[in-house]
């Protein structure tokens, strides 16, 4: 019976979202309003990762039943300001344990290991990301080879770029005493697109997972290749608002 009242609170949660990040293109591109207060909106920072995490927060609360925090703790979990614009999106089971024991304290050997992860974020972002995002070699579409180049050096620039925030992140919460999960696992390592998938935007992957496609019925239903398709092209629409994103997923 708790369960039936995500019908309600989840569309609740997603409203804003859909309002600050997709009105423009829902009202304007899709509908034809020609709305100027629509293509003026100006998006809160990192609506889309709280979003999701209040999500997970509400389904895992509701539909396993489980025991519903202070409103303290609900308010640390939803805006823990570490993680609050890029992520990593976090599970109730993982986060909010710690931070109903959270007490301020100095632990040497936390901050020493939180430093080097910030350290570690500060270099991919600021000398790695961010060069590369002033290396624009494609003037023109004449030569192959720099399309091609210039098309790998934008995946290291977005990775070296989110990547680096993430670390940065990990390490703020660790000096804090808080274990965030690592986002993102040496990606361009993989051997193939599935160990890709799952080691590119850890958390976003699994959230996609556990909370999209098992529900609608994974790989046990009849219609999976649908599945995968509504998955990704929600990831693609998560990403960003546009034609580009939806055919991109």
């Amino acid at each position: 019976k708790r369960a039936r009242w995500l019908w309600i609170l989840i569309p609740l949660q997603l409203i804003p979202l859909g309002f600050f990040k997709y009105g423009d293109f829902l009202g304007n591109d899709i509908a034809g309003i020609g709305s100027p207060f629509l293509s003026q909106l100006i998006i809160p920072v990192g609506i889309s990762f709280y979003t999701f995490q209040l999500v997970s927060f509400a389904v895992d609360t509701l539909k396993r039943s489980q025991a519903l925090p202070s409103p303290l703790t609900t308010l640390n979990f939803a805006g823990f300001f570490p993680q609050i614009v890029a992520g990593p999106i976090e599970r109730r089971e993982a986060l909010i344990p710690q931070l109903e024991k959270f007490q301020f304290r100095w632990d040497k050997n936390a901050v020493e290991i939180g430093l080097s992860w910030i350290i570690l974020g500060l270099f991919f972002k600021r000398c790695l990301a961010d060069n590369l995002a002033v290396m624009t070699l494609v003037h023109s579409g004449a030569n192959p080879f720099l399309v091609w180049l210039d098309t790998v050096m934008f995946g290291f620039r977005i990775y070296f770029d989110f990547c680096g925030y993430s670390l940065m992140a990990l390490g703020v919460a660790h000096c804090l005493g808080i274990r965030l999960t690592l986002n993102f696992r040496s990606p361009y390592c993989s051997t193939n697109i599935a160990e890709f998938w799952r080691r590119w935007h850890v958390t976003l992957s699994n959230w996609f997972r556990d909370y999209v496609y098992i529900p609608l019925g994974g790989s046990r239903s009849g219609f999976w290749p649908a599945n995968i398709l509504i998955v990704f092209i929600i990831s693609g629409i998560w990403h960003g608002a546009g034609w580009n994103f939806v055919i991109w997923g």
